[in-house]
């Protein structure tokens, strides 16, 4: 595969990465939408290769059968191509696409795999960077990621054995595709065992240096840190909502009573557990010690669907899995902890 040469080449100082992280947003709806339904149709379950400077492709599973395409813009990829930027979602793209037939076990070895990925995803572990090569799991209502996964990482050898799988379907190779659905069920073991909760509990913190007027945004990298959006233009860091995450941003004011490597664990094993239980569900907390808890649903606000003001000492795990299953309204938090409708004053 020509990509397997670029992902040798990516930035070094990326770590390993033993598990995926969940893709929680959508940097552009129309080119999301166009390498979808040109790649893999309506797939519940499918490979994505998105590299910065050539062509994408993905592998996809129809009922029993694996198809495999592979776009073919001449510019590079479908991101840079003239059809793109004239026509967006609607544009039509070159294609080549292969298709290789699979019995029922080994579209269950393939959906054990996809779904043990996905389902111990989290936002501890991930590399992040604006060239190289990106790949996506779907299944069914999930999403993950891996950026230029180290060869030899849990994440890497997903790649590699998913990659293989594209070749063999090209090729209609059963013998690699034998191979190949034998590393699968070997890395399904692997992500099995990192089911148990503790998994989720990282207990060490990081060190952090505090800055005034920080937000906290987990839904690229899922670590206390802002510094690399110094790198680029504050718009091209605002999202469509694309799965289910968790901002919290505390205020110049605030800084001396947050403690930011405890508050790190604990907001990114929530963003997990949204992500893993509530589909869609974006949650932006305010801390402020000024004012009484409250919380304004607006389910047809895409950016702030969910925004909760809280003093400090209630930013809780049972508030805030509380506030996401509210519906539409305005509310204040009881005494004893539970929200309730009210007047906007």
């Amino acid at each position: 595969m020509g990509n397997l040469l670029m992902l040798a080449l990516c930035i070094t100082t990326a770590s390993a990465q033993s598990v995926f992280t969940p893709e929680t947003s959508c940097s552009d709806y129309e080119y999301e939408k166009l390498v979808v339904e040109t790649l893999v149709g309506d797939a519940g379950l499918y490979y994505m290769c998105r590299p910065a400077f050539t062509n994408e492709y993905a592998l996809s599973l129809h009922d029993s059968t694996l198809v495999y395409v592979h776009a073919k813009e001449k510019c590079g990829n479908i991101w840079y191509s003239e059809k793109f930027r004239k026509h967006g979602a609607k544009a039509k793209i070159k294609t080549r696409r292969y298709k290789l037939s699979i019995s029922e076990d080994d579209c269950a070895v393939l959906e054990n795999l996809f779904a043990d990925a996905t389902q111990t995803a989290n936002f501890f572990n991930e590399s992040i960077g604006i060239d190289g090569v990106s790949y996506y799991l779907h299944c069914w209502d999930k999403t993950v990621k891996a950026w230029c996964p180290r060869i030899g990482s849990r994440t890497g050898r997903v790649v590699h054995a998913l990659d293989s799988l594209c070749y063999a379907v090209e090729h209609s190779d059963r013998a690699v595709l034998k191979r190949q659905l034998d590393t699968c069920r070997v890395l399904t073991k692997e992500f099995a065992r990192l089911h148990p909760i503790p998994y989720f509990y990282p207990t060490k913190s990081i060190n952090y240096t505090w800055k005034k007027g920080s937000t906290i945004i987990f839904e690229e990298n899922g670590k206390l840190d802002t510094s690399h959006f110094s790198r680029v233009e504050k718009s091209e860091w605002h999202y469509s909502l694309y799965a289910s995450q968790l901002i919290v941003t505390i205020p110049d004011f605030m800084t001396k009573k947050v403690n930011p490597d405890s508050l790190r664990d604990s907001v990114a094993h929530w963003n997990r557990e949204l992500y893993i239980h509530h589909r869609q569900c974006k949650v932006n907390v305010n801390l402020n010690d000024t004012i009484t808890a409250m919380c304004e649903v607006d389910c047809n606000n895409c950016n702030n669907p969910r925004t909760l003001h809280l003093p400090a000492e209630q930013l809780k795990h049972d508030i805030i899995f509380s506030a996401a299953a509210l519906s539409d309204g305005y509310y204040l938090l009881s005494p004893t902890g539970e929200w309730q409708r009210a007047q906007r004053k």
